[in-house]
């Protein structure tokens, strides 16, 4: 029995700690006959079980949307690259063979921007009063008068 339940559905950061190039072979096409694909194993935060993500290596526009998420550069695809990058992904849930609930990623969602930093208000400094010579003093509990 699985001592973990399946990641919410929904918008999740994600960080990637496995990814391997691997033939899938539900993943075969006329335009992949061996099935090749990014294998990727995502472990959403908190004590949820891993979300396994294959996409085809000949679906550009995917793999586009993976190293956006994940933030990978470069022109070559090297699966180490993605190992230990945090990416955002909307997940959604589907029944298993066994009857199990699982998660599996229905959109790979660009970086979360960073928030706005709070513009602090700009601190006016007042010019202290001049009291006036002429004026009367202030009596109260800071006068010296012993009476």
């Amino acid at each position: 029995m699985n001592q973990y339940e399946p990641a919410p559905a929904g918008e999740i950061e994600v960080e990637i700690v496995a990814a391997s190039i691997g033939d899938v072979a539900w993943k075969v096409s006329d335009d992949n006959p061996r099935g090749e694909c990014l294998r990727l194993r995502l472990r959403p935060d908190g004590n949820f079980s891993f979300v396994f993500a294959d996409v085809p290596l000949d679906w550009g526009r995917m793999l586009e949307a993976v190293r956006r998420s994940a933030g990978v550069e470069g022109e070559e695809l090297l699966p180490e690259a993605f190992v230990g990058k945090q990416a955002r992904v909307a997940l959604k849930h589907y029944t298993g063979r066994d009857g199990s609930t699982r998660a599996s990623v229905a959109k790979w969602l660009p970086p979360a921007k960073p928030e706005p930093k709070q513009a602090t208000p700009a601190v006016v400094k007042q010019a202290a009063t001049k009291v006036s010579r002429n004026a009367p003093p202030a009596f109260g509990a800071d006068d010296d008068l012993p009476f």
